[in-house]
């Protein structure tokens, strides 16, 4: 005796024959449309459009919300286009091999960005550096600066500007270090010569 063979699909149902007529159009509607997505991906958004900029001998490309630039075989990015920044007033300067980062404790702290931009910037132009407080009061176990070297001073004034006195240039700003620190790294790595 013959075993019955149970199956819901029989080759002389219509639906089922209707199927297997389309499951070869429904692959290549499949892969038609994998293509568009992927040219799609290409002419619409895939390719980086990178935009230029030359400044004093130096090429700045805009990526991943920054200006980056080359600087001793490195890639490094910016905040700001040295453009941004060449009106604010600065006096020349040059280091020793020792540069402090000052800062009052009471507006900043040794983690904070405008600190940790100087310090990693110097560190990266062959300075040895370190944080510092202008005054005594909640300098926590930082040191404080007592003109025993060079020192980058961080100081709040109504007046964005750079200028040397005494042993420290002066970054001031009213508020936003963001353009005078940048203005002070573009002319620390002589992008911007003054």
């Amino acid at each position: 005796m013959k075993a019955r063979r149970y199956s819901n699909s029989s080759s002389s149902d219509p639906d089922v024959l209707t199927m297997r007529k389309k499951k070869p159009y429904l692959v290549l509607i499949g892969f038609f449309l994998i293509g568009l997505m992927i040219l799609g991906g290409v002419f619409l958004g895939g390719t980086t459009n990178e935009e230029k900029v030359e400044y004093n001998k130096h090429t700045f490309l805009f990526r991943n919300g920054g200006w980056y630039t080359s600087l001793q075989a490195e890639q490094i990015g910016f905040q700001y286009l040295p453009s941004d920044v060449e009106m604010i007033p600065s006096e020349s300067f040059s280091f020793s091999e020792k540069v402090y980062v000052v800062f009052d404790p009471r507006e900043f702290s040794e983690s904070s960005s405008e600190v940790q931009t100087l310090l990693s910037f110097l560190r990266f132009a062959g300075y040895i550096s370190s944080a510092s407080c202008s005054v005594d009061e909640e300098c926590g176990d930082l040191p404080l600066y007592q003109e025993q070297g060079d020192c980058v001073l961080l100081q709040s004034n109504d007046e964005t500007k750079i200028y040397k006195e005494g042993r420290c240039v002066v970054l001031s700003a009213d508020g936003d270090f963001g353009l005078v620190i940048h203005a002070f790294l573009f002319q620390l790595f002589n992008i911007i010569e003054r």
